[in-house]
């Protein structure tokens, strides 16, 4: 199955195209309509300061937990189409679950012969549920059909950018616009079946109009926010998990790790996901649970804004899904898979002295390694979908009571609410600081651990009970080739973890900062047109020159032009004036006009920052030198 978006605009097969100079360059030369792209994001969770525990993924055992398996040390690495746009010669597959904003890698990027720039990209391995919002940078635009609809500062103006996406569909259609722009360069056969893609066109405009209208000249990215991958909800008996046209849009993380393992990672519903149905189905509605928050109404308890690169490990992108539900996962001696929730459950298995081979324990996490931060970032909706920081999970009686600098963790959880994170980060800190943790080998009758995350433990030596209660089973259990048991990693667990007051454990929301918009610039407008006569023009008449009046804003920065002709011509004579004071009304002088003629005149204005305004509305001014008459919008201004 293919990794890249290598060979991916044309359908079937790899066609040759020729690309004439200047034209542009093609990243990928066709888009197959073969197959999903696998892709993980690498994550690590420390367990804590003191204690973390490697994750061994070969055996029939494979457990992964989020709350502490460390795989070879990397941290979460969020995809970088959530950054910014992509160029390289074999572009990666990106795919995304639940809703985030995603930048494209680019497919094609150039100029047609004329200079005009056309780009087209690929968002997304896989059909989208829907596009909720388009933007250029940072700006939130919208289309009449495939033209952008001008920004109120001028941005845009004049129907000079066009763009348009595509939902992925088994069988798309070629962007028209790129088709008429590259003539037998970009085809009808250029579809990105299977694949969200889009295309930006910036038509070139007037020197004087192209800064208000690409106000970053031409670096303009394009950018989209969706609801991305459609997912198979076992829940729902209108779906199938062998047909893909069923399946509809969840960001429930226990379907859309799921949905990574039955169409990347070779699961067969049937046999490996069915006999575990009831745990499935427990973990998933579990995530849907309506959680109480301060404001008011309610949040699902559980949710995912994750996007991944087809380059990362499938080990990776698992536990990078496990991370945002605080999920544990194993599968069974018959190859089933199991799954649970960020919950505690009550154990329904029992380890005691009789079982136990050997242990270690380990008492008490001292003072100075004790977690007592935990920091939370969350893809924002209302921060245009950037990844932000929440207000941190903290302990400040214990920060206070040691007079230390806190000891902080990272949550590395890709998810769509502060509050989710902070559920999240009091479950991590409650495990990191557990007053209980260590390692047990099981005899042969201990092998019912496998596929349970919790667990009833006793460890007792000579009537000594060293530990008694509920534990966490940490990673992954491995066989015991001594004993035929099994051999795992606990952590004392504390049912508290689930508590949770709205009111007193929200914390204080993300501040939404006010970005001013740049204002539209006024159109200015002549208010009185004066003609003078020099007789000392050295043109053997008098020489008429027009004085103008004008209005527009009191900036320091302002370029005043004017410019005038004859009215019966069509070419004007303009000018720049730069030394005029700022005011709300100016006088400009113009250089001489044509005498005993009428006389068209215009004026308007540049601002610091590049922007043009508009031409004023066109005043007509009479330079007959035996009697001064101004005409001013058909009216006589004397």
């Amino acid at each position: 199955m293919s990794r890249t978006l290598g060979s991916i605009l044309l359908v079937a097969g790899a066609v040759a195209v020729n690309v004439i100079p200047g034209a542009g360059q093609f990243i990928s030369a066709a888009i197959l309509s073969s197959g999903l792209g696998i892709g993980s994001v690498a994550t690590a969770v420390s367990l804590s300061a003191s204690f973390t525990t490697g994750l061994t993924l070969a055996g029939i055992s494979a457990g992964l937990s989020a709350a502490g398996s460390v795989i070879a040390g990397r941290p979460a690495q969020r995809a970088d189409t959530t950054e910014t746009s992509r160029k390289s010669p074999i572009p990666v597959r990106t795919r995304a679950y639940g809703a985030l904003r995603l930048y494209w890698d680019a497919l094609f990027f150039g100029n047609k012969s004329d200079g005009t720039p056309i780009d087209v990209g690929a968002f997304h391995d896989g059909r989208a549920n829907a596009i909720t919002q388009v933007y250029l940078n940072d700006d939130k635009v919208t289309l009449t059909g495939t033209t952008v609809n001008a920004l109120p500062d001028g941005r845009y103006r004049d129907s000079r950018v066009k763009c348009g996406f595509n939902l992925g569909l088994p069988t798309e259609t070629a962007f028209a616009d790129v088709v008429a722009e590259l003539p037998g360069i970009w085809t009808t056969d250029h579809r990105g079946d299977g694949i969200v893609t889009g295309f930006l066109i910036k038509f070139l405009t007037k020197a004087d109009k192209f800064l208000e209208t690409y106000p970053n000249g031409d670096d303009i990215q394009m950018s989209l926010a969706g609801e991305w991958s459609l997912v198979f909800d076992f829940r729902d008996e209108a779906q199938d998990a062998y047909d893909q046209t069923t399946w509809e849009y969840r960001d429930n993380p226990v379907l859309a790790f799921l949905h990574r393992e039955i169409t990347q990672g070779g699961v067969d519903f049937n046999t490996q996901i069915l006999p575990q149905i009831d745990k499935w189905t427990a973990a998933a509605n579990d995530c849907d649970a309506a959680m109480a928050l301060a404001a008011g109404g309610t949040e699902p308890r559980y949710r995912l804004a994750l996007a991944y690169k087809a380059t990362e490990t499938p080990a990776a992108v698992r536990l990078a899904i496990l991370n945002t539900f605080d999920g544990w996962y194993c599968e069974n001696e018959r190859g089933e898979l199991i799954i649970y929730s960020g919950r505690f459950y009550e154990p329904t298995v029992s380890i005691g002295p009789d079982k136990i081979a050997s242990y270690s324990i380990q008492q008490h996490v001292a003072a100075e390694d004790a977690v007592n931060e935990v920091l939370i970032t969350y893809v924002s909706a209302e921060h245009d979908y950037a990844t932000v920081d929440a207000a941190s999970w903290r302990d400040q009686a214990a920060i206070d009571a040691s007079g230390r600098e806190p000891v902080t963790i990272g949550l590395d959880a890709q998810i769509p609410s502060p509050t989710q994170g902070r559920r999240l980060a009091k479950r991590k800190m409650i495990r990191a600081n557990a007053p209980y943790r260590g390692s047990i080998v099981t005899t042969f009758g201990g092998r019912e651990v496998l596929g349970e995350r919790y667990i009833n433990l006793t460890i007792e030596e000579a009537g000594a009970v060293f530990y008694d209660g509920p534990v966490e089973i940490v990673g992954s259990p491995e066989r015991d080739m001594q004993t035929g048991g099994v051999r795992f990693e606990w952590v004392a667990a504390d049912p508290a973890m689930d508590d949770w007051d709205p009111s007193e454990e929200t914390g204080d929301a993300t501040p939404v900062g006010e970005v001013p918009d740049v204002e539209p610039l006024d159109d200015p407008e002549i208010t009185d047109a004066v003609v003078n006569f020099d007789t000392d023009s050295g043109a053997g008449a008098p020489g008429a020159y027009l004085v103008l009046t004008a209005t527009g804003p009191d900036r320091s920065d302002l370029t005043w032009f004017a410019r005038t002709k004859l009215s019966t011509a069509s070419v004007w004579g303009e000018r720049q004036y730069s030394d005029i004071d700022p005011g709300t009304s100016v006088t400009i002088n113009t250089e001489y006009v044509p005498a005993d003629a009428m006389v068209d005149a215009q004026v308007s204005y540049a601002t610091g920052d590049g922007r043009r305004s508009a031409w004023s509305d066109t005043v007509t001014v009479d330079t007959t030198t035996d009697g001064i008459e101004v005409i001013y919008d058909g009216g006589i201004l004397s």
